[in-house]
């Protein structure tokens, strides 16, 4: 009986010093490992060109008959950092180029700012208009955009100055909601917190994992809990993998591509960033994500699925 006492006993105490041991080692693996802090490092000067691609399609089914709806746009824009304002970091947003292809149905339009010259189009003469018009935001050290300031004053001069007098009012309010959808502080901020509001608040290890919690800004104000890991340190790149869900909880009825949707909206997106450790800036990030839910047609609920496609490439001027 002793005998098998004290074999347990070695047993147990084997168990231990193993485990002991593991932790030690992986203890000093963490040691030897280098924590990468990824934050906000932009310099006045710094200067960076963003090209955005953003593909689009939502599909409704209205009395057995699915409507397909498809919307491609390429924007470019200048991002230039300024110096600090008020304890923030001030940021010069200059549009460059914009290129939107939208179809819905059976109907299909093009607008590109490169044909504003020579357009009869008014979105296309708005658009050139538009090219190389400038906006301010204010940006803190966590990469929260505390203000955009420039681009209703902005329109509004556009609009002035546009002739529009063979055009029907209502639709030119309609293609300066359209553009401020698509360009405006909406789109600008969420753009930019995409960028750096992922980042973690602590330094990190390669294969650490973080939550960040957001609300995405546009059609519909989306909640959203974004799940990150660092994956990899390459040449002072930085990859991190991204899983995040959401809904419109938070915002009642929102008006979706035209249509009146339900607070029942859920959907995920699957991404991957790549970020310069050394300035905390988005050198290329690509994301998918699909939507699904019901919006009104006709004062009757219609399930829709919406799947978006995104890349952020990004360079240094």
């Amino acid at each position: 009986m002793p005998k098998k006492i004290n074999t347990l006993y070695l047993v147990l105490i084997s168990i231990l010093l193993l485990t002991s041991c593991r932790e030690n080692d992986h203890k000093q693996h963490k040691n030897t490992e280098k924590k990468y802090k990824l934050s906000f490092h932009l310099k006045p000067g710094d200067k960076y060109y963003y090209t955005i691609t953003a593909a689009t399609n939502m599909k409704l089914e209205v009395q057995e008959k699915v409507v397909e709806n498809k919307n491609n746009a390429t924007i470019g824009l200048i991002y230039e950092m300024l110096n600090d304002s008020a304890g923030n970091h001030l940021l010069r947003i200059t549009y460059d180029s914009f290129h939107i292809l939208t179809r819905k149905g059976e109907e299909e339009k093009e607008i590109d700012a490169a044909n504003a010259a020579s357009s009869t189009d008014p979105s296309e003469k708005i658009l050139g208009i538009i090219k190389g018009s400038s906006v301010l935001m204010s940006i803190n050290d966590k990469g929260k955009v505390v203000a955009v300031n420039g681009f209703n004053t902005m329109m509004d001069k556009i609009m002035a100055s546009v002739n529009v007098s063979d055009i029907p009012s209502t639709q030119v309010q309609e293609i300066r909601k359209q553009l401020s959808a698509m360009l405006g502080d909406d789109f600008l901020k969420t753009n930019m917190e995409q960028n750096f509001g992922m980042l973690p608040d602590t330094g990190v290890y390669i294969g650490d994992s973080w939550k960040k919690d957001a609300i995405q800004q546009g059609d519909m104000h989306l909640n959203s809990t974004g799940n990150f890991t660092l994956e990899e340190v390459d040449n002072g790149v930085a990859k991190i993998k991204s899983s995040s869900d959401f809904d419109n909880a938070i915002q009642n009825n929102p008006v979706i591509m035209g249509f009146k949707a339900a607070a029942d909206f859920k959907g995920k997106e699957e991404g991957t960033y790549a970020v310069d450790i050394n300035s905390g800036i988005l050198t290329n990030a690509k994301s998918n994500t699909s939507m699904q839910g019901n919006v009104q047609v006709m004062g009757r609920d219609v399930p829709v699925t919406i799947e978006l496609k995104k890349e952020i490439s990004v360079k240094k001027l």
